[in-house]
């Protein structure tokens, strides 16, 4: 069928592929394309949880340097901002693409 791809990782062929997910495990097509979705949207405002917890915590923790006194902290938020951006990017962008009708197969080769 059209739309129809061949997947190198799984050895399978998938309807209306559009990526092999190394998270997930498993090709992302046709069947569980909207899982996949709903999958971005839970990981985008667990992430953003996450980065609002440490802010807080850094807004009102009583040293007035937290910085400087606390290393792990700021590395760990450097940490979670740069996964939130990456997941709320990737987000957006299928959410993009399914208002185009397109996978990221079709989005990249064309």
């Amino acid at each position: 069928p059209l739309r129809t791809k061949h997947c190198e990782d799984c050895q399978k062929c998938i309807a209306q592929y559009d990526h092999h997910c190394p998270w997930v495990g498993t090709c992302i097509g046709e069947k569980n394309h909207l899982q996949f979705w709903w999958f971005l949207v839970f990981q985008s405002i667990q992430a953003c949880i996450g980065m609002a917890k440490i802010i807080l915590a850094a807004i009102f923790d009583k040293e007035p340097e937290w910085i400087g006194f606390n290393i792990v902290t700021f590395i760990l938020m450097a940490t979670v901002a740069f996964f939130t951006l990456m997941v709320v990017s990737l987000l957006i962008f299928h959410s993009y693409l399914a208002m185009a009708n397109q996978t990221t197969w079709e989005n990249m080769s064309w």
